[in-house]
């Protein structure tokens, strides 16, 4: 406890070895590789108790201690957003995000952030994410609405993040996706890397890395079904890449091909449905409902869930009328 408040984290080598020090921290806490290359170079990680180079193999065993920066004042100007605070304690904020609404700043979006109005409401945020993610643990993509997980401080970050990348936490999304997934429940176990032909999208080929993402379905109106998500590993654009390589992409997803009516033998009312729906939703009809896991400091189970937001009542509301209206 000591060490982490000077600053310091420790890790011990147990299930994955033979890898470089570099990959190993990067897979393990939620900070960039290019942040962990110059954390090396400046001396402050320390594999049992001594200095390496990035190319060290960990092994069984050995002790990594990372050092901490110092914090940083981030360059953000503190906005006033309205959060939907779902829970909140001493070491975490667990905040409903809106669609629409970008985690934190980068190119284009410096400012009408998530960040940005975290730091409206609190300055006790870690930094451990870097200078432009305070308190920011994970993440979700900005027309993706649902629950994500702020830690206060560093110590907090840091043991958040191993729950995280040790598959601890239990994630569930839902979703509108186009047609009916058959079986009615099942597993989809296929690796996710970046596309090469476009670098801002991902997709299913062999050389990409373990995802797992069991679905069940929740509601089925033949157009499109509400489905259940959960997420067993966290790859970037998992879900949406998951529904898609299986023919049934979710709801107004643009990128992942949900954005044109994908399902095949409609019949003229429901082809006219499915592009009604088309014209009410504005993203991809995806939310992160559910969160679970062991509170890392008062040991017991934090289970939060999230309201179904205004846009999925919307197109609920459209299937419904349709379908009271056909079979009256």
């Amino acid at each position: 406890m000591d060490s982490l408040q000077k600053g310091v984290f420790n890790l011990v080598v147990n299930g994955k070895s033979e890898v470089r020090i570099d990959k190993y921290l990067t897979s393990r806490i939620d900070v960039s590789r290019n942040q962990i290359s110059k954390l090396i170079k400046e001396g402050k990680v320390r594999v049992n108790g001594a200095q390496v180079k990035p190319n060290y193999t960990v092994r069984i065993g050995d002790v990594v201690s990372v050092e901490i920066p110092e914090p940083e004042k981030p360059d953000i100007t503190p906005e006033d957003i309205p959060l939907d605070i779902i829970y909140e304690d001493e070491y975490f904020i667990v905040v409903n995000k809106p669609p629409g609404l970008v985690v934190h700043p980068g190119a284009g979006h410096w400012q009408g952030t998530l960040v940005s109005g975290l730091l409206g409401y609190t300055r006790n945020l870690s930094d451990a994410g870097g200078e432009f993610r305070p308190g920011i643990v994970h993440r979700l993509d900005k027309d993706t609405s649902g629950l994500i997980v702020v830690a206060k401080n560093n110590e907090a970050h840091w043991k958040i993040a191993e729950k995280f990348s040790n598959r601890e936490i239990y994630k569930e999304y839902i979703a509108f996706v186009w047609g009916l997934p058959a079986p009615d429940a099942g597993t989809i176990d296929r690796p996710i890397g970046r596309s090469k032909s476009n670098r801002k999208k991902f997709v299913v080929t062999p050389d990409g890395r373990e995802a797992v993402t069991e679905y069940r379905v929740l509601s089925d109106y033949r157009v499109v079904s509400l489905v259940s998500l959960c997420l067993k590993t966290g790859r970037t654009h998992q879900a949406r890449v998951h529904m898609k390589s299986i023919g049934h992409p979710v709801l107004g997803d643009k990128e992942y091909g949900g954005s044109k009516v994908c399902v095949k033998g409609l019949n003229k009312e429901e082809m006219e449905l499915a592009r009604n729906l088309l014209k009410v939703v504005t993203r991809q009809m995806l939310h992160a409902c559910k969160l679970r896991f062991i509170h890392p400091f008062f040991n017991k189970e934090l289970s939060l869930e999230a309201p179904l937001p205004d846009d999925f009542k919307v197109v609920e509301k459209v299937l419904k009328e349709y379908y009271n209206k056909t079979n009256g």
